[in-house]
């Protein structure tokens, strides 16, 4: 399983460096308040995706690994979904095409919004069944493979002369589509025989059956990057725009983290209780650990950085990506713990912390934000991960001193 982890991290981590490259080259061709404004759009689409989603796929994930849920059976509630998703996402942009009377801001909210979301909701979709299988290197591959169309499209697009905004949208348009069908072909053979005669008896209200304290957890994750939208209104545009040209250049720091978290989902909800799924974990915390140091490097770093890639027009976002940085490390040792209490039945816990966590990051966004503009966005992720890092701490003290029966 460590060399699974190892393997999958490596893949994920050059996905995610091509995402930050993307959105980096995308930004050095656009102003920081363009760029804020696509930002708010896209932060958008991810909370919209997250709220639908309502944490169905770990959920179904969780379920599949542990036989308690067929195969056919998931692919129903994902493809109601989808569908739901679909209506939602084409009913916005006729309204945005009608309503908006050339308003261009509105109209490219709600083109990254629905991008993001449909994008994100395809490849939630198409995942579950690989992850519950433990096909992680087929998962990376595929998420490679959409990372590379991003590159290449926002890079084909700002060589022909394309705004750096117009650029990203088509790159995140492309490699949606891309991850996508990469995915479909991966989990061969097909689930969808013999399965839309069954959806029509499926009740809507079946598809989250089960999920919803995954998808209270699932809707504060995503919930959480409506910082930049929050930062916007208080802070203003240009602020917004300097905070989130570096805000996903962490996004590579807690790949190894999220990659053993993922690796180890199966084996820890089949484990017989928190203590057993623990041990499962305990093989990784040097790697865990050794992760935190790239934090501290960028953090010191972070002007050189800034300036080499985005360029002056984003000097002030320096700063925020050393507080960025910083903020991350707790996340990177809260993620397996937050992981195994999860799929341990203490995921109702999970939930009520993670939503204090987020609406301690949106408040400190506006509050903060409204005085120190970008930095403060970035001070407000530090308060939310620290926050999050010590209930996480609380509840697994609790459930190992009851015996970590789950």
């Amino acid at each position: 399983m460590r060399r699974n982890s190892l393997l999958y991290a490596g893949t994920l981590a050059f996905g995610q460096l091509a995402t930050a490259a993307a959105f980096a080259l995308a930004a050095r061709h656009t102003s920081p308040t363009t760029f804020g404004v696509l930002a708010s759009g896209i932060a958008i689409g991810a909370v919209l995706a997250g709220l639908l989603d309502f944490g169905q796929s770990n959920y179904l994930i969780r379920e599949v690994a542990k036989g308690g849920l067929l195969r056919r059976e998931a692919t129903d509630r994902l493809i109601v979904k989808l569908a739901a998703g679909l209506l939602g996402s084409c009913a916005a942009v006729a309204a945005a095409l009608v309503f908006t009377n050339g308003g261009h801001n509105v109209l490219t909210i709600v083109l990254a919004g629905t991008i993001t979301l449909m994008g994100a909701l395809t490849v939630q979709a198409l995942q579950v069944e690989l992850r519950a299988r433990g096909r992680f290197f087929s998962v990376s591959v595929c998420s490679v493979l959409g990372r590379m169309s991003l590159v290449s499209v926002v890079t084909l697009g700002v060589l022909l002369g394309a705004q750096g905004h117009k650029a990203l949208l088509a790159g995140l348009l492309t490699s949606g589509a891309v991850e996508a069908f990469s995915l479909f072909i991966a989990r061969r053979p097909g689930p969808y025989t013999g399965v839309t005669a069954r959806i029509r008896a499926l009740p809507m209200r079946d598809a989250w059956g089960g999920s919803t304290a995954y998808g209270v957890s699932g809707l504060a994750s995503a919930a959480q990057q409506l910082d930049v939208v929050v930062l916007a209104a208080f802070g203003g545009t240009g602020a917004a725009g300097v905070y989130a040209a570096v805000a996903r250049w962490t996004s590579p720091l807690i790949l190894p983290s999220s990659a053993i978290t993922q690796v180890a989902t199966p084996t820890c909800a089949a484990a017989v209780n928190v203590k057993s799924g623990l041990a499962q974990l305990r093989p990784f915390w040097i790697l865990i650990v050794a992760s935190a140091a790239p934090c501290l490097v960028l953090a010191a770093f972070s002007d050189r950085f800034t300036e080499l890639l985005l360029g002056p027009a984003f000097a002030q976002s320096a700063s925020v990506l050393a507080l960025l940085a910083v903020g991350v490390i707790p996340t990177i040792f809260a993620q397996p713990v937050n992981m195994l209490l999860q799929v341990q039945n203490r995921d109702a816990s999970i939930a009520v912390w993670s939503t204090i966590a987020t609406l301690i990051r949106l408040a400190g966004a506006g509050t903060l934000g409204a005085f120190l503009g970008a930095n403060g966005g970035a001070i407000s992720v530090i308060l939310q991960q620290v926050v999050l890092c010590v209930a996480i701490g609380f509840i697994l003290r609790s459930a190992i001193r009851r015996g970590g029966e789950a």
